[in-house]
């Protein structure tokens, strides 16, 4: 075989990668046997072709190449040979360090080696490659077969810095028998770990083998640089044992338990028996429940437990039978489904009560209630029930209060009786009522019933009442309309309407039975009221007092001799004066607003028309004239 040429770099190897025939940069190879000759057989790795050469005789390729022998056939003057083909995989001490240098093997042998990255590493015809900077290189075998074809293999070379062994990485917290893989950055180093409570293999695989810490090293391939982490063995979790006083409670009160292992959560299985607060326990309901302490931690999860029971508290049940019943009606019986408790009255000047059988034995004493009480206890405490008896006395009907009186066609009246629950009736059709409210039908008398009734009997109160009407006129004033103030002068008025009752608007006047005295020089109004227990109504007569001439006294103040009427009015005011005294008026409301303005006044009366004013207000008259100013009050009905 023939030495190979110098091959060329990296961008020529991708075609030696791809098995391609690189006859172009080889030599041939001198035939052995008869005439011409030449190469036969695809590109590297490939079997090569079995072919004629020229010429009598030659040499032929035949199947795969994998055999390191070689056989001869004779036939027909030919010879067939198998060739040595196909390189081995490279085999050497890897990862490099910077500076070193290892020797790499194939087979067969005489093959060409050549580095793709130079900057990192070099290596020579023999092999011997070395390292030159941290990083990767490719290293290629190539070896030309007896056939003409180009077998390469390929490695990866990692060269390694000696001052840096990479970083390890993976779970540095385990459990006591249990295992976790550690990881490095750069390969070919060795692990080691500083003590027992941890081992580690060759792969990196770190085992727990005692609780603490261990410091696990990694050494680089150069044996020159180490990197260490420290790994956490943890041991496995104990929830200890529940203790407590008493494993026993009532519903509705609590117990305390406890744990001598710290950390851990407390539960229950039957919430709707028991639950536990942070080792509280809580009965709910009459049953058992589990109470459980959960430790966890890294290494897992483990319980303890502990059962619960929870006594029910006593039920007292309900009181049954008759509540209400007469005073000194027979005994009678209350029941209740709950056995064993004992019975008791809270007032037994009304009621007492002993023990059946069956029940309790209530027997009545005088009217009033009582409560009474059916207790029953457990090692838990004491329930009771009630139930409040009744012995009704003989009913009273109280007394009715209210008017006596009601008018045809006025409001109806109410009546009330201070003792509730009964019934209102009539006498007659001359009233109706309702609920107490009594409205009138014809004018006469009627008798107002009220009843109350109750299992013990009835009892009625009545009220005699009059149905009258309003009065509808007071009749009409006749007589003089002035007078002379002093002792003497007296004028007497009639009204043909009887039962009224006489008055003066003001004190100028005064009025008994209908006999007028003067007091004071003015104007008065004198009333004749006639009332019933409907409404009264009242007839006015204007009266003028005034001095006589025989009398010492004279007028000094004209404006004592204004008056007006009636008062109060609704559709017309009369204004009586002393003829001259004012020449006109204005009218205003209780707010300042002018209603009528500087209206002439005509001679000594003069009578305006108020109809536009509204009602129910009070207003204020203003007179103006020779003899000053004067205000007049007044009400608009």
């Amino acid at each position: 075989m023939a030495d190979l040429p110098h091959l060329p770099v990296a961008a020529d190897l991708e075609a030696v990668a791809a098995a391609k025939p690189l006859r172009s940069l080889l030599p041939p190879v001198a035939a052995e046997g008869g005439g011409g000759g030449g190469y036969s057989g695809g590109g590297g790795g490939a079997s090569p072709t079995l072919a004629e050469a020229g010429g009598g005789g030659g040499l032929y390729c035949s199947g795969a190449i994998l055999s390191s022998s070689v056989s001869t056939a004779i036939g027909n003057g030919q010879v067939i040979i198998t060739p040595i083909c196909g390189p081995g995989a490279i085999t050497g001490n890897a990862p490099l360090c910077v500076g070193s240098t290892e020797a790499l093997n194939d087979t067969p042998s005489g093959g060409t080696w050549v580095s793709v990255n130079t900057t990192i590493a070099t290596i020579d015809g023999s092999g011997n490659v070395t390292g030159l900077a941290p990083g990767t290189d490719t290293i290629y075998y190539i070896v030309l077969s007896d056939c003409g074809t180009v077998d390469t293999v390929v490695a990866t070379l990692a060269v390694n810095a000696s001052s840096s062994a990479g970083i390890i990485s993976g779970s540095l917290t385990l459990c006591v028998g249990t295992s976790t893989t550690l990881m490095e950055t750069l390969s070919g180093g060795t692990w080691s770990a500083s003590n027992t409570n941890a081992s580690i293999t060759a792969g990196g695989l770190v085992t727990g083998v005692a609780v603490g810490t261990d410091i696990i090293t990694y050494t680089n391939s150069c044996g020159l640089a180490t990197t260490t982490a420290v790994v956490t063995i943890n041991p496995a979790p104990t929830a200890g044992t529940i203790t407590g006083s008493v494993f026993t409670v009532c519903a509705g009160s609590t117990i305390t338990l406890a744990d001598a292992a710290s950390g851990g959560t407390w539960s229950s299985s039957n919430t709707a028996v028991a639950t536990d607060g942070g080792g509280t326990v809580y009965g709910v309901s009459g049953g058992t429940a589990t109470i459980v302490y959960t430790v966890s931690g890294p290494c897992g999860t483990v319980t303890a437990t502990q059962a619960i029971t929870v006594n029910p508290l006593p039920s007292a049940g309900t009181i049954t039978g008759t509540i209400s019943v007469c005073a000194g009606a027979a005994p009678f019986t209350l029941g209740d489904a709950v056995a064993g408790g004992t019975w008791s009255s809270s007032n037994t000047a009304v009621a007492t009560i002993t023990v059946g059988p069956p029940g309790g034995v209530v027997t009545p004493v005088s009217a009033g209630t009582t409560t009474i009480t059916y207790s029953v206890s457990n090692s838990c405490g004491t329930s009771t029930t009630t139930q409040v008896i009744t012995i009704n006395p003989p009913p009273s009907a109280g007394s009715i209060s209210g008017p006596s009186t009601v008018c045809m066609g006025g409001a109806p009246i109410t009546l009330t009786d201070a003792v509730t629950g009964g019934t209102w009736s009539a006498s007659n059709t001359n009233a109706t009522v309702a609920g107490g409210t009594v409205t009138a039908v014809a004018t006469g008398t009627d008798t107002i019933k009220y009843t109350v009734t109750n299992g013990c009997g009835a009892n009625t109160a009545t009220l005699l009442v009059s149905i009258d009407t309003v009065p509808t006129t007071a009749g009409t004033i006749t007589g003089i309309d002035s007078l002379c103030t002093g002792t003497g002068h007296t004028v007497t008025l009639t009204d043909l309407t009887t039962g009224g009752v006489w008055s003066c608007s003001n004190t100028k006047a005064t009025v008994a039975g209908g006999v007028v005295t003067g007091v004071a020089a003015g104007m008065d109004t004198v009333i004749y009221t006639v009332s019933n227990a409907c409404g009264s109504i009242s007839a006015t007569f204007p009266i003028k007092v005034k001095t006589c001439p025989s009398e010492v006294n004279t007028i000094t103040n004209p404006a004592n001799d204004l008056a007006i009427y009636p008062n109060p009015a609704s559709d017309e005011l009369t204004i009586m004066m002393d003829e001259g005294s004012f020449s006109s008026f204005t009218i205003t409301n209780s707010l300042g607003q002018v209603l009528i303005r500087d209206q002439q006044l005509n001679g000594s009366k003069t009578s305006v028309n108020i109809r536009s004013l509204p009602s129910s207000a009070i207003y204020y008259i203003t007179f103006k004239g020779q003899s000053g100013t004067s205000v007049k009050r007044f009400v608009k009905m």
